[in-house]
């Protein structure tokens, strides 16, 4: 039974992602998919305060699939939603995401994820309203090449307050599919779409086996261990018999 538990363990959860879309001219430039929650940290006084936050249901999304960046091209998404388990009375108004990829010139095709924010506005419990942006050092793997998709079982994207009273904070992303600069029709990724896998995955896929290897090899000791006593017990009982 143990053995059974063990691989068992290792089968993913699934659960209902949320998908967002950037469109130009009736094509998908820019389509994510994934878990959107996060933890927002500020200061009261001399104590620090945080309030966890999961997105339900998107209220309004919109973007921008031509943008400009520092001279390079951008896709940009922004999405409108409540917290789960919340409704609009709670609120000012909607709180806000953005995300901002820029593509590379040349040659190098590569696509990464430069900037995020979030926006939300005061909550019974949380005495402020503000816009929290990426930190001065955040980074991501979030990046792919060419046409290629990105993926990742959770990207944690670090933000902060103007004046560093929110450190701490963070946008995070579970179970992602991502990819921009595309021309996709609909908002379904294709059948062969090629992912890059991010490198927490990477890691966890070389373990995985490993993990698989050591519950099997468990379970033909056990097996093995069971045989052996079983004919140790015959072997007994025959010689017993005779003697008799």
């Amino acid at each position: 039974m143990r053995h059974l538990l063990c691989l068992l363990g290792l089968l993913a959860v699934t659960s209902a992602l949320q998908q967002f879309s950037v469109k130009d001219g009736g094509k998908t430039c820019f389509l994510l998919e994934a878990d959107v929650e996060g933890e927002i940290k500020w200061k009261d006084g001399n104590e620090t305060k945080s309030f966890s936050w999961k997105l339900d249901k998107v209220t309004q999304q919109s973007g921008e699939c031509n943008g400009k960046r520092e001279g390079l091209k951008s896709n940009r998404l922004e999405a409108q939603f409540l917290p789960k388990d919340t409704s609009s009375g709670q609120y000012g108004q909607l709180w806000i995401f953005t995300l901002e990829l820029v593509q590379q010139t040349g040659d190098n095709k590569t696509y990464e994820l430069v900037d995020w924010s979030l926006s939300f506005t005061p909550r019974v419990g949380i005495n402020i309203t503000d816009t929290y942006r990426k930190t001065k050092d955040a980074v991501t793997d979030l990046s792919a090449f060419g046409s290629n998709a990105y993926k990742c079982s959770n990207v944690g994207l670090a933000l902060d307050a103007a004046d560093g009273s929110g450190v701490g904070s963070v946008l995070t992303l579970k179970s992602v599919r991502a990819v921009a600069f595309a021309s996709i029709d609909g908002d379904k990724f294709p059948e062969k779409q090629v992912y890059e896998v991010c490198s927490l995955d990477s890691k966890t896929s070389d373990i995985v086996p490993i993990i698989v290897g050591a519950c099997l090899a468990g379970l033909v000791v056990v097996v093995l261990v069971a045989y052996l006593v079983g004919r140790a017990r015959a072997k007994r009982q025959g010689y017993a018999s005779r003697l008799s």
